[in-house]
């Protein structure tokens, strides 16, 4: 389960981290830089930690439209969506609605990467540890684009064995899920080899008091 929880583990991790990034049109980013709180993006190694929390600090606080530094800063090696999306479509995205990166802004670059969910569904996925799992994607190179997304090479390179180990995962958890509404009715499939092993396991009582 581990691992195919990890992309919205990450996904999580990567939008608390960066949407945190100070707004201090005062400052040079290297002053403000937490080091600290960026290695909880530990599947980036520090040089791709620091140009993304550079950038993202620039976009944040300041129209970067025509500037040099936004494509010194999009065209190096350490960026992690470098070639992935055109660098005036990231200013302009950071530069309308409100201030520092929203989950609305982090799916619109998804979407220019060719993400193919809407944006409710996109905000969904920020929610696993709630009422909503999603262990599996349709289109499975919408995982390839959340991968993307975070720089996260171990997504990147495997997509496709993750989403269909989370399709296999979750057709046996709506398996049990049944097996157990049968069982818990009292009404469990003797044919049913899943509602046998469940019936051994759960006990039934009756609770009842007792006087002296």
């Amino acid at each position: 389960m581990e691992r195919i929880l990890e992309p919205l583990t990450a996904l999580s991790t990567f939008y608390t981290v960066i949407s945190n990034i100070p707004v201090d049109t005062e400052s040079d980013p290297e002053y403000l830089y937490n080091k600290s709180n960026m290695e909880r993006l530990h599947w980036l190694n520090e040089d791709e930690r620091y140009v993304l929390f550079s950038l993202v600090y620039l976009l944040t606080n300041y129209d970067l439209t025509g500037e040099d530094i936004l494509l010194d800063y999009t065209q190096s090696d350490p960026f992690i969506w470098r070639d992935l999306i055109n660098p005036q479509d990231l200013n302009d995205i950071f530069n309308h609605g409100q201030i520092g990166l929203s989950q609305e802004k982090l799916w619109k670059i998804a979407r220019l990467m060719g993400f193919s969910l809407v944006k409710e569904t996109f905000k969904g996925l920020f929610n696993y540890s709630k009422d909503y799992m999603h262990y599996f994607f349709r289109n499975p190179e919408d995982l390839k684009v959340i991968g993307q997304l975070l720089g996260h090479q171990e997504i990147i390179n495997n997509y496709e064995e993750i989403n269909q180990i989370g399709k296999e995962a979750t057709r046996v958890l709506v398996i049990i899920g049944h097996s157990i509404s049968r069982v818990a009715r009292g009404n469990p499939d003797l044919f049913n080899e899943m509602d046998l092993k469940i019936s051994n396991l759960l006990r039934f009582g009756t609770v009842i008091n007792m006087n002296d």
